[in-house]
């Protein structure tokens, strides 16, 4: 069956009418649905082991793959089942900082099919599932009827099923995340892949006998550790997956391709930046380095380092006080470290991420606050202390790539910091430097790369300004205010952003031989600053392909320089006794 969804193309119509799963809807999916689910793995799961299929003492012949068949009702021999096989489980939650265009744009169109399935709107009762159960083919263990969902066994404590929710981020309001089971051994997903998944949901009410059937007591098997490996489907749903693809965040909003986009580029990148520009009070420079953060990726890695991205401080933001829309969730309980994700931003904190939302899949904002730095770990870690099994809690910097990552400081005040808020800012700045988290694991550290381009906005020098690639003073010229929506033409701005941001650009022997004379002029004024070469050649790349070319021509290096004629020019005026060669350094770099 995996077989005969994965021969269809991408683009086939069928298969995007299956309804789409989400942390809102689960709870009315009947056991058997096929449906799509969208999600980022934050989380391999063990393989386990699966009976493909079996005989019973009265002959019949039962399917077990893409079905939660119990142990204790098939009671194995494995010198008779020679079918065996390891089914690889991951654990997805949904996009870290989706924007709420992308949620509406992947369902679209498929509402209302769930709606004709469940006009009813009622909730499902111990018969439904009982009987979904039963016509689904899964056998039935004799001990009467299934309770609803997949009930916790009687033998938890609370204690415990606190301990399993926070191994997986699931004691929040956010979303409940969902396990999925693939089975094609050519399919291999890493953390933070952004997977599209077509797959059979799954209810597991059997299970709840067999947890209680193993006896949960102390001296056994901790309760957190089983639900670790094994969530029971009232906290996660499931998927046995027929069809998974790693995809770009874009590409959730199934847009077709515009054959006339190219013909357009040039009064797209002009909106573009027309939308960022007015939270930033009209300053159009400002808004331009950001339209080159939104097309910029790391499209190779030399010696550690990483090509095609680079790190942005706003300075000089103007003071605002605190966004209402961000105070609901940001006071913690009583006794309670205060949590990164639930500190407020700024009113201009949120302007800003509300416009760069507008236009990308992802963004996650940040307040960057001695509080903030002094709470919870920003890197990701697991749950050793409470289980045995490791298993990564969901923290702010697990982020897909392609996230774009606001770090508002205009709310820092003074403040002490504490051991872990300085560990924060390491991790923060080895992810601006070098693209690179690194996740705590019991017995050890594992880095893994990352594709987060960081923007800061600060009101003077930032704390994280040695790991910034670029600075520029704002000169705001308007009044902040909201981004604009224009309906019309926000949907084609995203469309550029993305053919933009994939664009293949390569430098041919011509252009690197007058780019390399450039460099080496800019290099006998200044001496050695190979940090400054990289960024130009950042910049050129990027402000060729925000224009939709592949190669690098002299109107856009020249182009750039300008840019950066007119950065340096304002660091000179804003700061003359931090940037003393700034007037050097525009001559040689800039002409």
């Amino acid at each position: 069956m995996a077989e005969f969804f994965n021969g269809y193309p991408l683009g086939y119509e069928d298969l995007l009418q299956a309804p789409l799963l989400t942390s809102k809807n689960s709870e009315t999916f009947q056991h058997g649905t096929v449906c799509r689910y969208y999600g980022m793995v934050q989380n391999q799961l063990q393989p386990k082991w699966v009976v493909e299929s079996f005989t019973t003492p009265d002959g019949g012949v039962h399917y077990t793959t893409l079905a939660d068949i119990m142990s204790n009702q098939l009671q194995p021999d494995f010198e008779q089942y020679k079918d065996l096989f390891t089914a690889q489980a991951y654990f997805c939650v949904g996009l870290p900082g989706q924007s709420p265009w992308l949620q509406t744009s992947a369902g679209q169109g498929l509402d209302h099919h769930f709606a004709d399935m469940n006009s009813s709107k009622r909730a499902r009762t111990d018969d439904d599932i009982a009987s979904s159960v039963k016509g689904s083919g899964t056998l039935s263990n004799g001990k009467g009827k299934v309770s609803k969902h997949q009930q916790l066994p009687p033998q938890s404590s609370d204690k415990a099923l606190a301990q399993a929710k926070q191994a997986h981020g699931l004691d929040g309001p956010a979303d409940r995340g969902c396990n999925i089971m693939v089975y094609h051994p050519d399919v291999e997903l890493r953390l933070n892949d952004v997977v599209e998944v077509m797959g059979v949901y799954s209810l597991s009410p059997d299970l709840a006998d067999e947890f209680a059937s193993v006896g949960l007591a102390e001296g056994t098997m901790p309760f957190a550790e089983t639900l670790a490996q094994q969530h029971p489907s009232s906290l996660v749903s499931e998927l046995h997956c027929l069809r998974v693809r790693r995809i770009n965040p874009y590409e959730m909003c199934r847009a077709l391709p515009d054959p006339s986009l190219s013909q357009r580029i040039a009064a797209l990148r002009t909106k573009a930046i027309d939308v960022l520009a007015v939270p930033l009070g009209g300053d159009r420079l400002a808004a331009e380095y950001l339209l080159l953060q939104l097309v910029s990726r790391v499209y190779t890695r030399a010696a550690s380092k990483p090509l095609g991205v680079f790190s942005l401080s706003l300075q000089n933001c103007p003071e605002a006080a605190v966004a209402p829309d961000t105070l609901s969730s940001s006071a913690p309980d009583a006794g309670a470290r205060a949590s990164p994700t639930a500190a407020p931003l700024s009113c201009f904190g949120a302007a800003v991420k509300e416009a760069v939302a507008s236009l990308v899949p992802a963004c996650v904002a940040l307040p960057l606050t001695v509080d903030m730095l002094n709470s919870e770990p920003l890197r990701p870690h697991t749950v050793r202390k409470t289980t045995t099994v490791d298993s990564l809690m969901t923290t702010p910097l697990q982020l897909a790539a392609h996230t774009q990552l606001l770090l508002d400081a205009t709310l820092m005040q003074a403040g002490q910091l504490e051991r872990r808020g300085i560990y924060n800012l390491q991790v923060l700045g080895t992810l601006m430097q070098q693209q690179e988290v690194e996740y705590e694991y019991a017995v050890y550290n594992l880095p893994l790369p990352s594709d987060v381009p960081v923007t800061i906005l600060t009101m003077g020098k930032s704390l994280l300004h040695k790991a910034v690639d670029l600075e520029l003073p704002l000169n705001t010229t308007g009044l902040i205010s909201e981004a604009p929506v224009d309906d019309d033409s926000l949907p084609a701005i995203r469309a550029y952003l993305h053919q933009a941001q994939q664009l293949d650009f390569h430098i041919d022997v011509e252009s690197a031989s007058w780019i390399n004379q450039e460099l080496m002029d800019a290099r006998q004024e200044l001496g050695n600053s190979e940090n400054s070469f990289h960024n130009q050649l950042t910049l050129g790349r990027l402000m060729a392909v925000s224009w939709g070319e592949t190669s690098m021509t002299k109107e856009r290096w020249y182009q750039m320089k300008a840019m950066e004629r007119a950065r340096l020019n304002r660091l000179n005026v804003t700061r003359p006794t931090a940037t003393q060669n700034a007037e050097k350094v525009v001559a040689a770099y800039c002409g």
